[in-house]
């Protein structure tokens, strides 16, 4: 991950140990390819295009971190049965991702992640028509790095209630640590802030101008498209969603991946598995 990213977990949890591998990796950046999309995208909205746009604003390559306010918005959490979603996240993440390939970032360089099963089924749903988008939970995520990590932070309520799952600090440290180049967090800062650990991670970004404030109307004044809401039922109560083995197999996404013929391509770079072939043959 780059220094901007990385500085976030170093202060919260590291104590500054952690330092980047090379000048290269520390200052890497997400680049976006073609920006002819970003300027038809303004062609169809009130948005007024350029530093107005809130989604080019966030995609400029200078933001490697930013946290996405919602607080001005309609963006509260809903339930179904038991289970939290927050749909409002869905369609922001929906319509970053949709630009961010449409500019040339490839599907698999994009990760997202949300430590709620109900808010992964939902934006699987959503992305069913980008199939090499990776949606993850935390603990699903450890290993799948990628160029971009939206982070779907999902509670918003007005009374500020946010449960065990965000207070847990090291589902959080893996979730902030999954970006290589760019990390967007997407949450109610007034919900979130009365978790510690969150309130010191804002605290961190307000002091770099790492926060933006979305508009009121970010998820509507650009016109994208979404697939109709699944009816599907929920499955388990709220609290129960974590990753642990005991419970029911996690309704994350990632990409089928082609099968590989040769011992090299299989063991390569992992010596335990290759002690382990050499063993049986």
């Amino acid at each position: 991950m780059n220094e901007e990213i990385m500085s976030l977990s170093n202060s919260l949890v590291y104590n500054n140990r952690l330092r980047c591998g090379s000048e290269a990796v520390a200052t890497q950046a997400l680049v976006i390819p073609d920006r002819e999309p970003l300027r038809k995208l303004h062609s169809d909205s009130s948005c007024g295009g350029g530093k107005d746009c809130w989604i080019e604003s966030v995609l400029d390559p200078s933001r490697k971190s930013v946290f996405l306010d919602t607080d001005a918005m309609q963006a509260r959490e809903s339930r179904k049965g038991d289970l939290v979603q927050n749909e409002v996240e869905a369609q922001l993440i929906h319509q970053l991702v949709s630009t961010l390939i449409a500019t040339g970032i490839p599907q698999s360089q994009i990760g997202i992640i949300s430590p709620y099963r109900q808010q992964i089924k939902h934006l699987c749903h959503i992305f069913e028509d980008m199939p090499d988008v990776e949606i993850l939970t935390a603990d699903r995520s450890q290993g799948r790095d990628k160029a971009c990590i939206i982070l779907s932070m999902v509670r918003s309520n007005e009374p500020g209630q946010v449960g065990d799952l965000l207070r847990d600090s090291r589902r959080m440290n893996v979730s902030l640590t999954r970006a290589k180049s760019k990390l967007i967090i997407v949450g109610s800062r007034e919900t979130l802030g009365g978790v510690t650990l969150l309130n010191q991670l804002f605290g961190l970004m307000q002091e770099k101008n790492w926060i933006f404030k979305l508009p009121k109307n970010a998820n509507t004044v650009h016109t994208f498209s979404l697939p109709k809401s699944s009816s599907s039922p929920p499955k388990r109560s709220l609290e129960e969603e974590d990753d642990s083995a005991k419970h029911t197999k996690v309704t994350s996404r990632t990409p089928r991946k082609k099968a590989r013929t040769s011992t090299e391509a299989v063991v390569k770079g992992r010596f335990i598995l290759q002690d382990l072939l050499n063993a049986s043959s």
